[in-house]
């Protein structure tokens, strides 16, 4: 299973070339907002992230709340992470692995709790932006994709493969390694995910795992109670209920998991501890 990867590749070229001229185009006097902008955009260039974020910062309160300012933030959060963007998405296209959460895993390699803080940071100045996909541009929703498959992906290597080495921990538990804040940020990363894909239109980008997910999702709905959470884009509110769902997407060997666990995603979810 490969993740649309032509289309995806495609996209990201698209997002990182032409939303940058629209941006520009708005900023071609050199006001204070519009010089940091740009600085801040030089600096991004540079890879130096963390000074991306200060120039931004130091933007008037108009200026940050700016659509494309918080998009240009978010990017610098994506540097933090970890996200070299046409890399990982290279990565994930190129996996071997049948398994995507597995590729994920492997894409964000030496994650840490810093990386994990960044990454969030990432898609929350997007949701400043709007918390509903369809009220956000192409480019907006191009990039939440990104920065919350890089969220799932720095959770899990962080926690199912701390040694690094490209297989899931045999100490992992899909029921009980996981905190639950970090539980509810899977379960709003892979709701962004999906309604962000949603929203751009692009069917065939990711098309295999977002079949896999929405059958998990369909087939957790039908659990007496509920366990779906396609739909929950903020970790703030998160259910017990919807955080058993996740994990059983996480282990399960037969969806997109990371295969501990030896049979189905609703099987995974109500495993014992789970």
């Amino acid at each position: 299973m490969k993740f649309g990867s032509r289309v995806f590749v495609t996209i990201s070229f698209l997002f990182l070339f032409v939303s940058c001229t629209n941006v520009f185009t708005s900023f071609s006097d050199q006001e204070t907002d519009e010089a940091l902008f740009f600085e801040a955009q030089q600096a991004i260039n540079a890879l130096e992230y963390s000074r991306a974020i200060t120039i931004i910062e130091t933007m008037s309160v108009a200026g940050q709340a700016k659509r494309e300012t918080r998009l240009l933030k978010s990017s610098a959060f994506g540097g933090l992470c970890g996200l070299n963007f046409l890399g990982f998405l290279d990565g994930i296209a190129s996996g071997d692995s049948t398994q995507f959460f597995v590729t994920l895993m492997n894409t964000m390699a030496n994650a840490d709790a810093t990386k994990q803080s960044n990454c969030e940071s990432a898609v929350d100045e997007i949701r400043l932006i709007s918390t509903t996909a369809t009220d956000r541009t192409n480019d907006e929703n191009i990039l939440m994709t990104v920065v919350a498959l890089g969220t799932l992906g720095t959770i899990l290597n962080k926690v199912a493969d701390a040694d690094n080495d490209n297989t899931v921990d045999g100490g992992f538990d899909h029921c009980t390694s996981f905190s639950d804040a970090e539980v509810n940020r899977l379960v709003a990363s892979m709701a962004e995910t999906f309604q962000s894909l949603e929203a751009i239109g692009s069917s065939s980008v990711a098309s295999d795992s977002m079949s896999d997910l929405s059958g998990a999702c369909t087939a957790l709905a039908g659990e007496t109670p509920p366990l779906d959470f396609c739909s929950k884009t903020d970790p703030d509110t998160v259910t017990a209920d919807e955080r058993q769902g996740m994990k059983g997407v996480v282990g399960s060997d037969e969806s997109i998991g990371l295969g501990n666990c030896n049979g189905s995603v609703v099987a995974c979810a109500n495993s014992a501890g789970c």
